[in-house]
C-alpha cells in the first residue's frame, strides 16, 4: 500500500496501488485527507498477508489463591509463550518526504498570485519578451519549475493564441499560413517538436531567486513568497527566429525562380518580423502529473502590454 505520515501527529492515510512490471511504474489514488502546509512522509510499504494471533501461542494457566481467613478465594491467571512468537510488521520499500500546499487546489493557488505590469524587453531586433512578476504568498517549488533529470517541469506555460490581434493579423499570414510553405520550406534553427509551430510553449517560470526551498521545522514548514519570479512571455524572439529561417528559403527560392514570384513571397522576402504589439495576451498555466505528462488542472491568465505602437 502507499502509506502518507503527518510528520507532528503520526497519523497517516493508506491508499491502495497497482504495480505494472513493464514500465516499472506505479499507479494510486490520492487519498481525501489531507491537512493543509503540513509535511508528510511517503512511503510504500509491505504489509503481511497473514498475521498471526499472538495469543494462539499462549498458554494460560490458572491458580487459586486464598484471600482472607474468612475463606474468600481468588484465581491469579498468568500466560506464559509455548513456541516461537512471529511478530508481522509492515516494512518501507521506499520512503521520501512532501509538503501540502495552503491551498486545495493549482487554480486556488494561481487564484492568489498577482502579476505585475508585464515589461517589455528587446532580445533582437524587432524581437521583444514580455516579463511580469510574480508575487503571493506561496512561490513555487524547484521541482515544479526547472523539473529533474526524470522527468520535465510540472508547471508549464503556454500561449493561448485565439483572439491574440498581433498574432493573427500580423504573424500567422506572413509566417505560419500554408506551413510549410511550397511543401519543403520549415524552420530550422530550433527543434519544432519542443516549442511548437508556432511556437506556443515559448512561455515559462523563472527559477526562484533565492534557490531552493527549504522546509524547516516538520512542526512549522517553511513556505515562502515569490521572491523575483517571472512568467516570461517569449514568443517574440521565437517567432522572429522562425520568420528568419522563412524569410530565408523564400529569398534563395525567388532567386533561382523569379517567375514564381508572387504576393505571398513577395511578403516574405520583404517585410520585415512584425513586432509584438499593445494589447492583451493570454496565458494557459498547465500543471502536469510527472512521468505521465498528464495535465490534471490548469489556469488561464494574461498579461497586458501598455506600450503603444510607434507606427
Amino acid at each position: 500500500k502507499i502509506r502518507m505520515t503527518e510528520s507532528v501527529s503520526g497519523q497517516y492515510l493508506e491508499t491502495d496501488l497497482t504495480y505494472d512490471s513493464r514500465t516499472r511504474r506505479i499507479t494510486f489514488r490520492i487519498p481525501d485527507g489531507f491537512e493543509n502546509a503540513k509535511v508528510y512522509r511517503f512511503e510504500v510499504v509491505n504489509i503481511p498477508r497473514q498475521v498471526n494471533v499472538i495469543d494462539q501461542n499462549i498458554q494460560r494457566i490458572s491458580k487459586e489463591l486464598n484471600i482472607n481467613d474468612a475463606g474468600g478465594t481468588a484465581t491469579l491467571t498468568t500466560k506464559i509463550l509455548d513456541g516461537e512468537m512471529d511478530l508481522h510488521e509492515a516494512k518501507a520499500i521506499y520512503s521520501t518526504r512532501f509538503r501540502t500546499s495552503r491551498y486545495n487546489t493549482f487554480v486556488d493557488k494561481m487564484k492568489h498570485v498577482n502579476l505585475s505590469p508585464p515589461v517589455r524587453l528587446s532580445v533582437a531586433t524587432n524581437a521583444f519578451q514580455l516579463a511580469t512578476v510574480l508575487t503571493g504568498d506561496e512561490s513555487f517549488e524547484e521541482s515544479e519549475v526547472s523539473g529533474s533529470p526524470a522527468f520535465g517541469q510540472l508547471i508549464r506555460a503556454e500561449a493561448i493564441l485565439e483572439g491574440n490581434t498581433w498574432f493573427e493579423t500580423r504573424v500567422y499570414p506572413l509566417v505560419y499560413d500554408g506551413y510549410p510553405l511550397l511543401g519543403w520550406m520549415t524552420i530550422n534553427r530550433r527543434n519544432p517538436d519542443v516549442l511548437g509551430v508556432p511556437p506556443v510553449k515559448d512561455v515559462y517560470l523563472t527559477e526562484r531567486a533565492s534557490g531552493a526551498q527549504a522546509w524547516g521545522d516538520p512542526e512549522h514548514p517553511v513556505i515562502t513568497p515569490f521572491r523575483g519570479q517571472s512568467l516570461v512571455y517569449n514568443l517574440g524572439q521565437s517567432v522572429a527566429s522562425d520568420h528568419s529561417d522563412i524569410q530565408r528559403h523564400a529569398v534563395n527560392y525567388v532567386a533561382d525562380h523569379p517567375a514564381q514570384l508572387n504576393a505571398r513571397l513577395e511578403a516574405l522576402v520583404l517585410q520585415p518580423m512584425p513586432y509584438i504589439r499593445y494589447g492583451r495576451y493570454r496565458i494557459r498555466i498547465n500543471y502536469v502529473v510527472p512521468g505521465i505528462d498528464k495535465i490534471s488542472s490548469f489556469y488561464e491568465t494574461e498579461i497586458f502590454n501598455r506600450i503603444p505602437d510607434n507606427e
